[in-house]
């Protein structure tokens, strides 16, 4: 009896190791090497990789086909190709001259302004009542009584409420400097796309750069594909 319990444990351990040598070998690579011969095998040398592969079944089946790592970049100079066009057709559709431009970036810009002017107000309130807070919990100490718990509470928030809108002022600053970028962009772009009719007037002109001068293909960071709001 135990003769036989051996005998069946080592036929499973048999169909076991069996099965697991058939999925090693499921995933093979077929590629070409250095003399454009097609070669078949477990591994695949990097250098070949990047020329592209495919990943088949030992029947020959293949499961999945790699392309060379140029077709990926050509993919990417493409999808840059199809964004700038998108994006040229906004900045056609959205402004005639520059002085469009310049007018759209300045109603943005002067709302901004109004939302940093009265973030720094908050902050310097917030700082006032703190400071009066303080005042009164020093008088507190110097008396001997014990320090109310409303002060130490108001101290507290004051105090988060201060950092929250220092914070937001951080990242309105921040949206300035890229909205500022941002039209210059446009500004620049409409011009190289219009050429001097889009100057319209001296005024217009300025500081823009003219169309004869380089501008990179790739967008600022602050996403200029992003349109302004509808009231520009």
């Amino acid at each position: 009896m135990a003769s036989g319990w051996r005998w069946l444990a080592g036929l499973l351990i048999g169909t076991v190791v069996s099965v697991a040598a058939v999925s090693a070998a499921d995933t093979l690579y077929r590629y070409r090497n250095a003399e454009d011969i097609m070669v078949i095998g477990f591994s695949i040398p990097p250098e070949f990789a990047v020329k592209g592969y495919e990943i088949i079944t030992p029947m020959g089946r293949v499961i999945e086909t790699v392309p060379p790592a140029s077709d990926f970049s050509s993919r990417d100079q493409q999808n840059q190709l199809r964004e700038q066009k998108r994006l040229d057709a906004f900045i056609l559709r959205s402004y005639t001259t520059v002085q469009d431009v310049h007018n759209a970036r300045d109603r943005r810009l002067t709302l901004l302004s109004r939302e940093l002017d009265i973030l720094k107000g908050n902050i310097a309130e917030y700082s006032n009542r703190r400071s009066q807070m303080r005042k009164q919990a020093a008088s507190y100490q110097a008396s001997g009584s014990e320090l109310p718990e409303s002060i130490e509470t108001l101290l507290a928030d004051l105090l988060e409420q201060e950092k929250n809108t220092r914070k937001m002022l951080a990242e309105r600053e921040q949206q300035h400097q890229e909205l500022v970028a941002r039209y210059e962009y446009y500004a620049r772009r409409l011009v190289e796309l219009k050429g001097d009719t889009a100057l319209g007037t001296e005024a217009g002109a300025e500081g823009v750069v003219r169309s004869d001068e380089k501008s990179p293909l790739q967008e600022p960071a602050i996403d200029p594909a992003r349109p302004p709001l509808a009231n520009d």
